[in-house]
């Protein structure tokens, strides 16, 4: 009988206990965000128009205005991945984003006490030269998987973007003026400096290698356009995947393509005429179509580097690249509700330089 305390504790350990302290965790898609409500509700619309259940849903909180175009409900990452492509392929709207519904947001989420798992619509995601027209105020998150991207967006909830290198390790505390210190002006060639020294031969040689890259994209083979990468700039791509623009730098076109650059066209030749602007108060553009400019003293890198800090890294590499290139960028072609394309003249010959896929708008 002297085993029996140890045949006791052996008895009590074999008892299974109930797990505690497991929040649920579900996911959505989220096809657009910002702190505009009408803005998001007009994302919502088009999703749903294209046959998704979708809802806008307040993430507010004290500090700030925050709502989102959420896309289904479901239980597996795995069903959710597949609600992202199918959503991508039915709207257009690259930038969609996977949400992790924790404990602490579960409540946002109407009916998610008794939901029932939305099982997507198995869809062949198929590339085209022309896919559907993105909608300007969905440009809040990734053409392809941004957290794909270098570097990777911050995703508010949860993520922290991953140290890159020994200086990404350590970023200097947040002085803004230490972040981006002001260099010595680049000698510039007397053929680069401006809009100024562009003929009608340029902008019709820009049109011609505008539709090039439609068609090569179109056959997924970069390698035909990569002549139009200067080697030296590279290429920067803008994106806004939390309602933030910032750039991302290439040092090719594959390389820039790996990293999940994305193109959006419309059909036919860009119109040589003033460039439009998209209305913030109207939510309309000044005009509509596809559009090629020459254009003065461009500045959309710059203008966004204050706010970009806030959600990712911006290293050396990212800033001289910013430094060479966005001077000479001095042709644009924007097509409405698509992406809008800056090149430059560098030695006497034209280089694609700027792919911006964010939201920009005028008061």
């Amino acid at each position: 009988m002297k085993s029996s305390p140890l045949l006791l504790l052996l008895f009590i350990l074999l008892i299974p206990l109930p797990a505690v302290g497991q929040a649920a965790t579900a996911y959505s898609v989220v096809a657009g965000s910002g702190a505009n409500k009408e803005a998001v509700d007009k994302i919502t619309s088009k999703v749903i128009s294209a046959g998704l259940s979708a809802s806008t849903i307040d993430f507010s909180d004290g500090k700030k205005s925050l709502f989102r175009t959420c896309s289904g409900y479901f239980t597996k990452q795995q069903d959710a991945i597949k609600h992202k492509t199918q959503l991508i392929g039915l709207t257009g709207i690259r930038d969609a984003w996977i949400l992790n519904i924790t404990s602490d947001i579960l409540g946002l989420f109407p009916g998610s006490d008794s939901v029932t798992e939305e099982v997507p619509v198995k869809t062949e995601e198929v590339k085209t030269k022309n896919p559907p027209a993105k909608d300007k105020e969905s440009k809040n998150p990734p053409a392809k998987d941004k957290e794909s991207k270098n570097p990777p967006a911050k995703d508010k909830e949860s993520k922290n973007p991953p140290a890159k290198d020994e200086e990404a390790k350590n970023p200097p505390a947040k002085d803004k003026e230490s972040k981006n210190p002001q260099k010595e002006p680049v000698s510039v060639p007397p053929g680069d400096l401006n809009s100024d020294n562009l003929s009608a031969a340029d902008i019709d040689e820009v049109i011609r290698i505008y539709k090039e890259i439609v068609v090569s994209l179109g056959k997924n083979n970069t390698d035909p356009i990569e002549k139009y990468i200067d080697p030296e700039l590279g290429i920067i791509e803008i994106i806004d995947p939390e309602g933030i623009p910032y750039p991302i730098y290439s040092s090719s076109l594959k390389q820039a393509v790996m990293q999940g650059l994305f193109i959006s066209t419309s059909k036919g030749d860009p119109v040589k005429d003033y460039l439009p602007e998209f209305d913030c108060n109207l939510g309309m553009w000044t005009k509509t179509g596809s559009f090629i400019s020459k254009v003065k003293k461009y500045s959309r890198l710059t203008s966004i580097l204050k706010d970009a800090e806030e959600v990712v890294y911006i290293d050396k590499i990212l800033l001289n690249a910013i430094e060479k290139m966005e001077y000479r960028i001095s042709i644009i072609i924007i097509s409405t509700d698509e992406t809008q394309l800056g090149f430059l003249k560098k030695e006497g010959s034209l280089y694609l330089g700027v792919v911006d896929n964010s939201f920009d708008c005028v008061e």
